[in-house]
């Protein structure tokens, strides 16, 4: 809504006389104050319907709100008299029919007092509208329920790469694990027994600490591959009855030990803790390397402290955690 000053009221007539006047028989207002604070004006014309919303602290009621005694309530007086009772004291002017806007010009003029308002009513969607806009957006929920279904499946089939490379993986020490494989078949530097899951742990701590690039397992011996870890994943091949275990990337944040459940060494019952052993000779044979160490004590594990001295060639070390692990 807006009020005019007489020189825009001139150049509106104009305009208006341009369009085709709708005759007050053709249209049926319909006024409410469906809030204390809020007029819906709808109007019926040619089966179409047209709808405006007035609301009290709306920017054109706050600017004009002077020319009708701040009377929200009494406005809604003027605008019913007008154009639902149709009263000869004001004369209405309605243009733009068939459009989306139906444009609504309501004049007042006494010796006293006189205004001029125009206002543009929305276009209601018919039924044929509401029944097309359905279709359309229901033919969009069919395209994005396809899309869904592409991309859950896509989902599904990335969920299922991921489960079969966690399979392959041991989640305790990043051990790349590959079945029906064999790398650089027959070219064995070392074996060892591989019965049980001691000695499965036994073979990887000797791996790595041999420093060799894998291993390979076939019935219940380990056949070890004294390759660098690169050159053994270049070189894998099918073997229904190998096994290969690829060793990890080897890293010396906590230690050059193996860390199993964030510790290095020898778990303890009584007391419950984690120790390993330090042969201070060069060369000392290790019965083995996941809790016996040739190198310094605070090489193989970053957070241990001395407990006690068992011999002249062998120390006892407590491993006290890496909880970052």
């Amino acid at each position: 809504m807006e009020v005019q000053s007489m020189e825009a009221q001139i150049h509106e007539e104009t305009v208006i006389q341009a369009d085709e006047v709708i005759i007050r028989e053709q249209y049926h207002f319909n006024i409410n104050m469906v809030k204390v604070d809020e007029i819906l004006i709808k109007c019926k014309f040619d089966e179409i319907f047209y709808s405006f919303n007035l609301i009290e602290k709306d920017k054109w009621w706050q600017e004009n709100k002077q020319l009708f005694q701040q009377d929200f309530n009494e406005f809604f007086k003027i605008l019913t008299s007008a154009l639902e009772k149709r009263s000869s004291d004001f004369e209405v002017m309605i243009t733009n029919k068939y459009s989306d806007n139906l444009n609504v010009t309501i004049t007042y003029q006494s010796p006293y007092f006189k205004f001029e308002v125009l206002f543009k009513l929305v276009k209601e969607p018919s039924l044929e509208d509401k029944i097309t806009t359905l279709q359309s957006e229901m033919k969009q929920l069919q395209l994005d329920n396809i899309k869904l279904q592409l991309d859950n499946l896509e989902l599904h089939q990335e969920i299922k790469k991921i489960n079969t490379i966690q399979e392959e993986q041991d989640p305790n020490d990043d051990w790349q694990i590959f079945k029906l494989t064999d790398t650089f078949p027959g070219k064995n530097i070392e074996t060892n027994p591989c019965k049980t899951i001691e000695d499965m742990e036994e073979c990887k701590a000797y791996c790595r600490h041999k420093k060799y690039g894998a291993f390979v397992v076939s019935g219940e011996t380990a056949y070890f591959r004294n390759y660098s870890r690169k050159e053994c994943l270049a070189a894998r091949n099918t073997n229904p009855s190998c096994e290969t275990y690829i060793a990890p990337i080897e890293s010396c944040r906590f230690g050059q030990g193996v860390l199993r459940n964030g510790f290095h060494g020898l778990q303890s019952e009584s007391p419950k803790n984690y120790t390993f052993f330090h042969y201070k000779k060069i060369g000392s044979e290790l019965s083995n390397p996941l809790w016996n160490t040739n190198c310094e004590p605070h090489l193989f594990c970053s957070n241990c402290k001395f407990i006690k001295n068992d011999s002249s060639d062998v120390d006892t070390y407590e491993c006290l955690g890496h909880i970052d692990e």
